[in-house]
């Protein structure tokens, strides 16, 4: 049970001995409150580091498994030699000079195969941005 600290009703004789009495008042004050804070402050802490190491082993694991997985990705693709992973960029660039040409993207079928994988709207946008910064990979 914490004490009853003394309200100040009328001061000291001296102005030293005034504010050396509320010093120590207010020195009472804040050690009491240190300690109450103590009490309740224990257990939400532990609380909290609790929660914040389990947080971060959460985030370790997606981490690890999200590397694992990448790397697994890589060798896998990798295995392939006679595959092009960057093929459908060539036949976007080509889509975008058409768009450029005032072309359509969409050529008769029986002259030259239709490939793309981007809808039209991606396309135009993408030809936008070749106007400003050149139609080089």
């Amino acid at each position: 049970m914490p004490k009853v600290i003394p309200k100040l009703t009328r001061p000291p004789p001296t102005e030293e001995k005034y504010l050396l009495h509320k010093i120590k008042v207010l020195f009472q004050k804040l050690k009491r409150l240190k300690e109450e804070a103590g009490k309740l402050t224990m257990t939400d802490s532990s609380r909290y580091l609790r929660v914040t190491w389990i947080l971060k082993c959460i985030v370790i694991l997606m981490s690890t498994v999200h590397l694992i997985l990448f790397v697994y990705n890589s060798v896998k693709i990798c295995s392939y030699h006679n595959l092009q992973l960057d093929f459908g960029e060539g036949i976007l660039l080509g889509n975008i000079r058409r768009l450029l040409e005032f072309k359509t993207i969409y050529p008769n079928i029986r002259t030259e195969p239709i490939l793309g994988v981007y809808p039209p709207i991606y396309q135009l946008l993408s030809a936008g941005v070749a106007i400003v910064v050149g139609l080089n990979l």
